[in-house]
């Protein structure tokens, strides 16, 4: 484990490393890595020496970065909640974020990557953006099972890891933890964040923040034993959060009209 700490301390420093080493074929190389690492073929630490071997060698390749992240993202996935093997594995997808974001998160054009059927499929935003929900919500259910990526969630830390990379599809991931209050209300800390901080003109965090607290909203409704949010922070968080989404509008693609004047007037 040590090795494999040390090796993604070395990522900043690959990024300004860059060599004629970089194969032509570096994205195909990393999609079938990704392959074997999924079927539990290549071991983890492998699996990371190899991403780290070929940043340093092709730099900060925008399309590469979102493979890498795509890559470790699933590799955890494959394992149980609680394996320190998926731990580790969203640990670096996590740095890869890092990475990404210290590097400008650019937009990429995607990139062609062989078919099972002997074509092409494309790879490129969609599925990075996919990948990173699913690693947002397999960290925050690694978290509320067995306290895994605690520092993501904490007050204080929270503020220092920033907004990530799609701070709206990762309040999405949490606001689904807000159904039936599976979360508790654990997360609101990282929610609240999001929306304050990292929201955009459309108001697309603010909105997946608002869907959180009328998840919980509902689950207090519901269960008569329910113990999570107090009324108080419900009602503060969808006044916050709603409003802000909405601005002067009455319904959005999340909201309908009655829902948001219903939610409102708690």
């Amino acid at each position: 484990m040590k090795r494999l700490i040390l090796l993604f301390l070395l990522w900043p420093l690959a990024l300004g490393a860059q060599t004629p080493a970089c194969p032509e074929n570096v994205h195909v190389r990393v999609a079938a890595l990704e392959a074997k690492a999924r079927a539990g073929e290549v071991p983890l630490p492998l699996v990371a020496q190899t991403a780290t071997e070929i940043v340093r060698a092709c730099g900060t390749d925008r399309a590469l970065l979102a493979q890498i992240l795509t890559m470790f993202t699933n590799a955890g996935l494959t394992l149980e909640p609680g394996d320190p093997e998926r731990t580790r594995a969203h640990v670096n997808a996590f740095k890869t974020v890092n990475v990404i974001v210290r590097a400008g998160a650019a937009p990429f054009e995607p990139i062609s990557l062989p078919g099972p059927d002997g074509g092409t499929i494309p790879f490129g935003a969609f599925d990075e953006r996919n990948a990173y929900w699913d690693l947002m919500f397999a960290m925050s259910s690694d978290f509320l099972v067995a306290g895994a990526h605690a520092q993501v969630y904490t007050p204080g830390a929270t503020e220092r890891i920033g907004c990530g990379l799609y701070p709206a599809e990762e309040a999405s991931a949490l606001a689904a933890h807000g159904r039936d209050n599976v979360d508790g209300g654990e997360l609101v800390v990282r929610v609240s964040f999001l929306a304050r901080t990292c929201d955009g003109e459309a108001g697309e965090v603010a909105g997946q923040a608002a869907r959180y607290f009328a998840a919980h909203h509902a689950a207090r409704a519901n269960d008569p034993g329910y113990v999570g949010l107090t009324e108080s922070d419900i009602r503060s968080g969808l006044q916050a959060h709603l409003r802000a989404h909405l601005g002067e509008r009455a319904e959005s693609d999340l909201f309908s009209a009655a829902e948001a004047a219903r939610l409102l007037a708690f």
